[in-house]
């Protein structure tokens, strides 16, 4: 069988599992060609209730799904920013977590860091511990934290916030 290639005489197609810049398909390149949809009119409220409708079926909820423009690094400033009152306590255990810590920081936060080795997940139980000792707004924390390649369990994490508070 031969690999889809990129165009005529490109080298062979291949799967990237890492931040861009990565291939794009020459459908969408095709795609982006077309004029831009207008962000005020018509066309976009069409195209934002299909994604909706698309991304519930997705994620298996009937829950809105939130579209936003920005890097993750914008939905971790507007979840402090709406979350946070004065401090924060932040879970790192990686380069993104890390960096959640900092925007909070950035945004005039107290900010306590419950730090674990880099490469481990958090422990519910150590959660639980820090939040005895003091009072917090929110807690952020990566589910995913993909620079280590640890996967945080958030419903435990989660339910030791809910119940402590």
């Amino acid at each position: 069988m031969s690999q889809p290639t990129s165009g005529p005489g490109d080298l062979p197609r291949g799967h990237f599992f890492l931040p861009g810049p990565t291939e794009v398909h020459p459908d969408v390149l095709q795609a982006q060609t077309r004029p831009m949809i207008s962000h005020r009119g018509a066309g976009i409220n069409v195209l934002m209730k299909d994604l909706q409708e698309g991304l519930e079926n997705v994620f298996c909820t009937k829950r809105p799904v939130l579209i936003g423009t920005s890097s993750a690094t914008g939905f971790m400033e507007a979840g402090v920013r709406n979350a946070g009152r004065t401090r924060v306590l932040s879970l790192v255990n990686g380069a993104f977590s890390k960096r959640f810590s900092e925007i909070a920081g950035a945004c005039g936060f107290e900010v306590d860091k419950l730090e674990v080795e880099w490469g481990e997940a958090h422990d519910p139980n150590q959660l639980a511990d820090q939040l005895k000792k003091a009072s917090y707004d929110c807690v952020t924390m990566v589910h995913s934290e993909t620079s280590t390649s640890v996967l945080n369990d958030i419903k435990s994490l989660a339910a030791v916030t809910l119940f402590e508070r």
